[in-house]
């Protein structure tokens, strides 16, 4: 197997022999300046058909984050006796990375749909709460228990295209809202990569939330005032994005998902300016 590029110490991008481009982890694999040969034995796991995905993202999650993920996502596999999209991984891993970075800003995210999830989805739930509980004892970040219905979130979209969709179709609104964030700050983004469907992910999650009539209440006012003060202009973004889903879907935004919609539009647009 052929690196060709090195993302940090353990990751590399590589070229298998039937020439796919391939992701793989193992310890101590990203020393060497590529391109050269690495013998299998190095490799402790790889991920195919990650194209889109964002490697400059590898760089900022720790290695023992991804590790974690790794081990979720295998016991779901066994557990839920189904096939992860090849990127379930990484969203994790970049979801749990993020996760404990709003909690050191002291920033909470309640999801009032838990309990509709956990009569739709009681497997994936139940998975969700042992993949809690091995974040906080393996990473020692003592997440809140609203962290647990968007893990399983995770886990149910991360499932394989075969397997039935049943999620409300967004789509329009969300190309739309997308459409606001280009125009507003003159840029174009790639709706096919990793980084947009993250936040396809967190906003269409929003979305079904309001349609349920399941709205967030502000616990974080003085976490909102802060924050529109410091991203004024993803705030007026965010605003307008607020009047697309009451002009189209009878919604009105509170001030937490407000709050919800800067810090996803606000990581949106600085992964798209750094690309």
């Amino acid at each position: 197997m052929k690196v060709i590029k090195n993302i940090n110490n353990n990751i590399s991008i590589c070229i298998d022999d039937n020439g796919r481009e391939l992701i793989a982890f193992g310890k101590g694999i990203g020393f060497i300046k590529p391109p050269y040969e690495i013998s299998l034995s190095q490799i402790n796991r790889t991920f195919y058909n990650v194209k889109d995905f964002d490697y400059g993202i590898l760089k900022e999650i720790p290695t023992e984050v991804i590790n974690v993920a790794i081990r979720i996502i295998d016991h779901a596999s066994v557990t839920l006796d189904t096939v992860f999209k090849a990127s379930t991984i990484l969203a994790l891993a970049d979801h749990i990375h993020f996760a404990i970075k709003r909690k050191d800003l002291h920033i909470s995210l309640d999801t009032p749909m838990f309990e509709d999830m956990r009569q739709l989805y009681p497997c994936e739930v139940k998975e969700a709460d042992y993949a809690f509980q091995i974040i906080n004892k393996e990473l020692k970040c003592d997440l809140p228990k609203s962290e647990i219905p968007t893990l399983a979130l995770h886990l149910i979209n991360g499932k394989s295209l075969t397997e039935k969709d049943v999620r409300f179709d967004s789509s329009q609104i969300i190309d739309e809202a997308i459409d606001i964030i280009e125009n507003h700050f003159s840029i174009t983004i790639d709706r096919n990569n990793f980084n947009c469907s993250r936040f396809v992910t967190h906003f269409d999650y929003l979305i079904r939330r309001c349609l349920n009539n399941e709205q967030i209440t502000s616990k974080n006012i003085n976490i909102y005032k802060l924050t529109i003060d410091k991203y004024e202009n993803v705030y007026k973004v965010a605003m307008k994005i607020g009047r697309l889903l009451r002009i189209k879907l009878n919604i009105t935004l509170t001030d937490e998902e407000i709050l919800y919609l800067i810090l996803h539009i606000n990581r949106l647009c600085v992964r798209e300016e750094n690309k």
